[in-house]
């Protein structure tokens, strides 16, 4: 194992033992990007290695890339299927979202997307995104 290896899997061990002393579950919201792909392996990798929280994943198909956007969902829904791990989806409709293809779509996926979240949460889901540096945080 490299170094840099073992430094990340020692930052997870301890972000893991933080976490799990307020939640056992772990959602992975998994877009099919590489930000979101790569928090789903190492956390697949860390749950199952050191067997801290049970991991699920969650998709939002809010079809506003049309048959791009199914296959981010076939994607996801076959990840989770290949790993055998508990998979949550939901599929928001397009057509109730603001008109205008500008700011407001993003607010509405915004909106709709954490309401889904809120709803895990509910359940006792920690829910986890995967960013970049170079990404806007949402609020």
């Amino acid at each position: 194992m490299t170094s840099n290896l073992k430094n990340l899997e020692s930052q997870l061990e301890k972000h893991a033992t933080h976490i799990t002393q307020s939640f056992q579950k772990v959602m992975v919201c998994c877009s099919g990007g590489p930000d979101s792909t790569a928090l789903f392996h190492l956390l697949y990798y860390f749950a199952k290695n050191k067997k801290k929280f049970s991991l699920a994943v969650c998709h939002v198909n809010f079809g506003l890339r049309g048959e791009e956007s199914d296959r981010d969902f076939i994607f996801v829904k076959n990840l989770t299927t290949y790993f055998q791990v508990p998979f949550f989806s939901q599929k928001a409709c397009a057509r109730t979202r603001p008109q205008t293809r500008n700011k407001n779509t993003q607010i509405w996926a915004r909106k709709t997307r954490y309401k889904f979240f809120d709803s895990l949460k509910d359940e006792g889901w920690l829910i986890a995104l995967g960013h970049t540096q170079d990404d806007l945080v949402e609020n």
